[in-house]
C-alpha cells in the first residue's frame, strides 16, 4: 500500500487545489457578504470524510482508529493561537496549501513554521498540560451509534450525488466536484497513516515513506492542479 498511499495523497492535493477552499476566506465572506458558502463546503467535506472514514476504520485491515481527546485549556488556547496565526498568515491550512502549490513561495515560511513547531513538540516546556487520549473514538468500532451516523452520512452523500448529477449546485461546480474527493482521500490517508494532516510535520507515518513523502505527494498533486487550471505562477507575494 505504500505507493498507493502516495497516489491518494497526490489526488488529495489535486482536489484541494481545484477546490480552492479556505476557512479564513469563508469567515471573511460570512462577515462581509453574509455568505455561508465556504462553511457549507466544509460541512460536505466532513460528511464524505465521515462516510469513508468510518468505512475504512471498520473494514480496512490495519486501519488506525481515531483517538478521543478531551477538550482542555491547552486545546482552546492552541486553537485560538492557530486562528490568530491564520489571520496574520492570510490563510488556513487549505488556503496556504493552495497558495503555495500555485507558486506563491512566501507560503514556504508557513510550512517551515509548521514543521518547526511539530519538531519542538515534547522538547519545549509548556505551562499547560498536553491533552492525553482517553481511548478510542466512540465510533471507532461498529456500534449502534456509529451505524446510525453512518446511515445518515450515506443518505446525505447520496443526496449530494443526485444534486451533482442533475447540475444542481449552489456554488462553483469545480469546487463541488472536488469536495467528495477531498473527503474520501483525506479519510483514507488518516485511516492508514494516522494524524498526518499538516504537511511537513515531523514524525513517521507507517507504510508510505513517512509524513514528508505524503506531504511531497500532496504538494505535487496541488502543483498539477494549478498547471491544469492555468493558475501556476511563481511569485513571492
Amino acid at each position: 500500500m505504500p505507493h498507493f498511499a502516495l497516489l491518494v495523497a497526490a489526488v488529495f492535493g489535486f482536489a484541494l487545489k481545484r477546490g480552492e477552499m479556505c476557512i479564513l476566506s469563508g469567515i471573511t465572506d460570512c462577515i462581509d457578504h453574509r455568505s455561508l458558502r465556504a462553511f457549507r463546503g466544509f460541512f460536505k467535506i466532513s460528511l464524505w470524510a465521515a462516510l469513508f472514514g468510518w468505512g475504512f476504520w471498520w473494514w480496512l485491515p490495519g486501519a488506525k482508529a481515531g483517538d478521543a481527546f478531551p477538550v482542555t485549556l491547552a486545546t482552546v488556547i492552541g486553537g485560538a493561537a492557530f486562528g490568530i496565526g491564520a489571520a496574520i498568515n492570510g490563510g488556513c491550512f487549505f488556503g496556504s496549501f493552495s497558495r503555495l502549490s500555485g507558486g506563491d513561495l512566501t507560503f514556504l515560511l508557513t510550512f517551515i513554521g509548521w514543521a518547526a513547531g511539530a519538531s519542538l513538540q515534547g522538547h519545549v516546556p509548556w505551562p499547560l498540560s498536553t491533552p492525553v487520549p482517553r481511548g478510542l473514538s466512540p465510533v471507532a468500532q461498529p456500534n449502534m451509534l456509529g451505524l446510525m451516523f453512518f446511515a445518515l452520512a450515506i443518505i446525505l452523500c447520496l443526496r449530494e450525488i443526485v444534486s451533482l448529477s442533475r447540475g444542481v449546485v449552489r456554488q462553483d461546480r469545480v469546487q463541488e466536484m472536488s469536495i467528495p474527493l477531498i473527503g474520501a482521500t483525506g479519510a483514507f490517508l488518516y485511516a492508514t497513516n494516522g494524524a498526518w494532516a499538516y504537511p511537513l510535520a515531523a514524525g513517521p507515518a507507517t507504510g508510505s515513506g513517512g509524513i514528508p513523502a505524503l506531504s511531497a505527494a500532496t504538494l505535487f498533486g496541488g502543483f498539477l492542479a494549478a498547471v491544469y487550471g492555468s493558475k501556476f505562477r511563481v511569485r513571492f507575494a
